[in-house]
């Protein structure tokens, strides 16, 4: 038995409706390249449409669940060969943010490359900047004949400047190229110089590639993610600004342009793709400011987070916080925090400041104002990364104990055993009970505090080889004795000779 992780899903069947919906509604917008436009743009889309392609994807749990794969979304974007290596640049939107229940959290693999009336291609990630929101695949075997893109200097756009963004059509249309004339309406400059685009992107065009006036590449259609938290049932009321809330899950951001001066450096070498990146982290189990709570309490706050418990010698523990502190606000900004789905927002903004940088809290004590500056340090490992071993004799998968299963089971400081990772369908573990996230405490009457002692106790089983025998487990609240038969297989040793 071997275990596969996976990579959260950004992606959701609404985007996909809303996909649909627009080609039923406008179908002008998929109208033959050429009606309406300048020779130039004609001349500049017959020239770089063979570097235009979709990209479909497959998303699935970071940590495939016990008795099967877990939910599987099938989902596609556009995207831009940008060299004839088989270099394609496209959105980071299918990408997970750092952090999450890697059980529920999705991730993309299986990338398939397609282009208008040709066999897809295999590809993989190569690349990933999450500053920009783009990331970076390479075709793993890329077919002669691909075109280098030659990058226009992008000139200083300004309000009412033609530009046109090419995309591709749906799957039912085989995912054919096309054109969208339309003229900048807003320029930012914050954080960077970017430019919003007076069209309804109907087709699959984020991450598809925009062409100046002349029909000269000049950059592609990013989403601009947004920081801060969007209020609860409204989105960005920019029509084009819907798909990106859809496509990020958690933030929206605004399709724009990115001029290709911002990701001219990464052309040569795609920034790497984190695997194991370092996350902050504060050491607080924490609970939503509900709204009862805050009445209760007479809080003049939009919400906060109510300190449940401090993990001993985490930061929070040394800026003296304690339990039933409630944080109400993070670098100055409110913290409006009232449901447990909203956790994890916070969470990602600490794990996002990085080790040995500090941040500033207020807090409201027996109902006083106060402020605390904490260091943050490295967080300890996920159940990603946690180091595991495997028994093919009882047939299961254990891992050390993680900040997850603490703040996910409730568990108190301290508490020592192995969390059961996955369980062989037919092996002695599932038959004698265990269960997928119960924490053995002793198998056999030795004490099993970690993987060490994991290993220990099963090699004193293989060695004395009983009928069965007992392990002593947690089990969300309650703690249990299973016992386990363990028919071991006949040895050399055990024949006797003629």
């Amino acid at each position: 038995m071997r275990r596969r992780r996976y990579h959260h899903e950004k992606m959701t069947s609404a985007r996909r409706m809303v996909f649909g919906a627009a080609l039923l509604l406008a179908p002008a917008s998929a109208r033959a390249a050429g009606e309406g436009m300048s020779a130039e743009l004609r001349q500049g889309f017959a020239m770089h449409k063979g570097n235009i392609v979709a990209i479909t994807y497959t998303l699935r749990p970071l940590e495939k669940p016990t008795g099967g794969e877990g939910r599987k979304v099938e989902d596609a974007l556009c995207g831009v060969i940008v060299d004839a290596s088989g270099l394609i640049l496209t959105s980071g939107d299918p990408f997970p943010d750092l952090g999450g229940d890697p059980r529920h959290t999705l991730g993309p693999v299986e990338f398939k490359v397609h282009r208008a009336g040709r066999a897809p291609l295999d590809a993989e990630p190569v690349g990933l900047d999450r500053d920009l929101n783009l990331a970076w695949l390479r075709l793993k075997s890329p077919p002669a004949g691909l075109a280098a893109l030659e990058w226009a200097d992008a000139e200083r756009l300004e309000v009412g400047d033609e530009v046109a963004v090419m995309g591709v059509m749906s799957r039912n249309y085989d995912f054919a190229p096309v054109i969208h004339p339309t003229v900048v309406n807003a320029v930012v400059d914050k954080p960077r110089r970017m430019y919003s685009v007076d069209a309804h992107l109907n087709d699959f065009s984020i991450g598809g590639l925009v062409l100046s006036s002349r029909g000269k590449p000049i950059g592609i259609i990013g989403e601009d993610v947004l920081k801060e938290r969007v209020p609860d049932g409204t989105l960005p009321r920019n029509p084009l600004s819907i798909l990106g809330s859809m496509a990020q899950g958690r933030r929206p951001g605004y399709p724009m342009i990115f001029t290709s001066a911002l990701f001219a450096s990464q052309l040569g070498s795609p920034p790497p793709i984190e695997k194991d990146p370092k996350r902050s982290w504060l050491g607080i189990i924490m609970q939503p400011l509900s709204e009862d709570l805050s009445a209760y309490w007479k809080l003049d706050v939009e919400g906060g987070i109510i300190v449940a418990s401090v993990l001993d010698g985490s930061p929070a523990d040394k800026a003296g916080l304690r339990p039933a502190d409630i944080l109400v606000a993070l670098e100055g900004e409110s913290l409006r925090v009232r449901r447990d789905e909203e956790l994890p927002e916070f969470r990602r903004k600490i794990e996002r400041v990085g080790p040995g940088m500090a941040v500033s809290l207020e807090y409201l004590r027996q109902g006083e104002r106060h402020n605390a500056t904490v260091t943050l340090a490295e967080a300890p490992r996920t159940a990603v990364t946690a180091a595991e071993r495997e028994d093919e004799d009882l047939g299961l998968i254990v891992r050390e104990i993680t900040l997850d299963d603490i703040q996910g089971q409730a568990l108190e400081p301290g508490v020592t055993g192995v969390v059961v990772a996955e369980v062989d369908g037919g092996g002695w573990a599932r038959i004698g009970g265990l269960d997928a996230d119960d924490i053995i405490q002793a198998i056999g009457g030795v004490s099993v505090a970690n993987l060490e002692d994991f290993q220990v106790a099963m090699d004193r089983l293989r060695k004395t080889r009983p009928d069965s025998t007992v392990m002593f487990v947690r089990r969300r609240t309650e703690t249990l004795f299973v016992r386990m038969r363990t028919p071991w297989r006949p040895t050399p040793a055990d024949s006797s000779l003629p």
